[in-house]
């Protein structure tokens, strides 16, 4: 389950996430996903793996403090918030301002939603859309121009 838009910083390998599952004592199944190298550049790689949460907690920090312009399809993103808007005014009653600040805030927690919840081909979708490429380096998530 290689992701082709993260690659290791280290060979250029892609990256692949691997999900465990834990059985505890009391019946309660813990799932875990965690994200490694897939060595097909250098099969001796030395970059560790990462868990799913490490790297979604780096990735929000990263929008956090990528310039709006760096994403490529800022009107499509923008086009499914006003679908929300207009949604949100339409059945809640909920009337939004459209100020640039608002604009901007509502890409990154756009961007943020889709990475934390999206289904593995929306989250592909959004990282394509970054202009950089997104790396692992020694445990870190790092863009790449």
């Amino acid at each position: 389950m290689a992701d082709p838009n993260i690659h290791c910083g280290k060979c250029g390998s892609g990256i692949s996430a691997e999900e465990k599952f834990k059985k505890l004592k009391t019946g309660k199944i813990l799932r875990y996903v965690y994200y490694h190298c897939n060595h097909s550049a250098d099969r001796y790689c030395t970059e560790k793996t990462i868990r799913e949460e490490e790297l979604l907690e780096q990735l929000m920090l990263l929008i956090d403090k990528i310039d709006i312009d760096e994403i490529e399809a800022k009107e499509k993103i923008q086009e499914e918030i006003n679908k929300y808007k207009q949604f949100s005014y339409a059945v809640l009653g909920r009337e939004t301002e459209f100020d640039k600040k608002t604009i901007e805030a509502d890409l990154r927690n756009y961007i943020k939603h889709v990475l934390r919840t999206g289904t593995k081909d929306q989250k592909r979708e959004i990282l394509d859309c970054l202009r950089s490429e997104v790396v692992v380096l020694d445990k870190r998530i790092l863009l790449k121009n």
